[in-house]
């Protein structure tokens, strides 16, 4: 039997679903759509910043799989671009012992003696761990890379934008905005913050989705120092170097949902840069003039901060996956393998409709 799949949606998840099921299932008749190019949605605008953490029980055991895939992957192909990262953790809520509940690696404290002075919360109390196991990516470039390595197996369609979804006895239908159908026996939906877009409603309107606008600011690390992430837990944001330490980018939470991806184009509004100004003033105020713009887009939440995946239908023919509460890069392996125990569960119910 040669089961046929569609995945919807070119990111990172899109495509670290469609890496696993043609590691896992070879035989497979694999093919993803997307409305724009690969990785240019969400993706493109990823930190790629892998913290070892979870706010709870499931999204602590997908971090720890997606932290031992990608250090296998990178074992495998040193060429993947994912690089270990120094992080600090700054918490002044939080005790260690809490804290160990929540990190899936070692936090050991560290004397605030060693921090540049431009990366201190207003508060000189606040106690910092060292975390290990904290690495960052170039989310596109890895795009790239799972691209090439499927190149011969994996049948892509860019710039084609789904109009609606047909369920039929013996398989799935997809029309597509220029008149074209394709059939698959099942269908994958990686669409990220177009989850709540029309033609996936149907099937997505009860999943307790919302999407929310994701604001990044860059600041100029004038004193250039070393390159180290520092996460201020309690306030949820965090420095990321870039350029060699040249920049910060600055991602702290944007109280703003409801948004849709025709909203964010990707340019900073004087909202955005006051809220980023009101976090950065509690957890660095020094660097408050050192802004030199920034970015923008938005993202699909769960209601229980652990990302989605399940079939959508009673025959198990259309499968979400995705509502990763921005950690889309992070949690991508571990939403990819269950995306493959949903199909293979399928692939044992009877055969492929192109052999009946």
């Amino acid at each position: 039997m040669k089961q046929s799949i569609i995945i919807i949606g070119g990111g990172i998840i899109g495509y670290s679903v469609a890496s696993m099921l043609l590691d896992n299932s070879p035989s497979c008749s694999l093919t993803l759509i997307e409305q724009d190019l690969p990785a240019t949605g969400a993706s493109a605008r990823s930190a790629g910043l892998h913290f070892p953490l979870g706010r709870n029980e499931r999204v602590r055991e997908m971090s720890l799989f997606s932290e031992r895939y990608y250090r296998n992957l990178k074992a495998e192909h040193p060429e993947v671009p994912i690089t270990p990262l120094s992080l600090r953790v700054h918490s002044a809520r939080h005790d260690a012992e809490t804290l160990a509940t929540i990190f899936t690696s070692p936090l050991t404290r560290t004397d605030r003696d060693v921090l540049p002075g431009a990366i201190a919360p207003s508060d000189a109390a606040t106690p910092v761990w060292a975390v290990e196991n904290a690495q960052v990516a170039d989310v596109p470039a890895l795009v790239r890379f799972y691209r090439g390595r499927m190149a011969d197996r994996l049948q892509t369609r860019f710039g084609l934008k789904i109009s609606a979804i047909r369920e039929a006895e013996d398989c799935v239908e997809l029309i597509t905005q220029d008149g074209q159908s394709l059939r698959a026996d099942q269908i994958v939906l990686c669409p990220g913050p177009w989850a709540l877009e029309p033609e996936f409603t149907p099937y997505t309107q009860d999943l307790g989705i919302r999407i929310k606008r994701v604001v990044a600011l860059h600041l100029e690390n004038r004193a250039n120092v070393e390159a180290v992430a520092d996460l201020f837990f309690d306030d949820d944001a965090f420095f990321l170097p870039l350029e060699n330490g040249a920049k910060y980018l600055f991602s702290f939470t944007r109280t703003q949902w409801g948004v849709s991806p025709q909203d964010c184009h990707g340019r900073i509004t004087p909202q955005d840069v006051d809220q980023g100004l009101e976090v950065l003033a509690k957890v660095a105020p020094d660097f408050r003039r050192a802004t030199l713009g920034g970015q923008v887009f938005c993202d699909a939440y769960s209601s229980t901060g652990a990302p989605i995946v399940k079939s959508l239908t009673e025959n198990g023919r259309i499968i979400f996956a995705g509502a990763a509460n921005g950690s889309g890069y992070r949690l991508a392996p571990a939403i990819a393998r269950d995306v493959l125990q949903l199909t293979e569960a399928y692939s044992t119910m009877g055969l492929s409709y192109e052999d009946l």
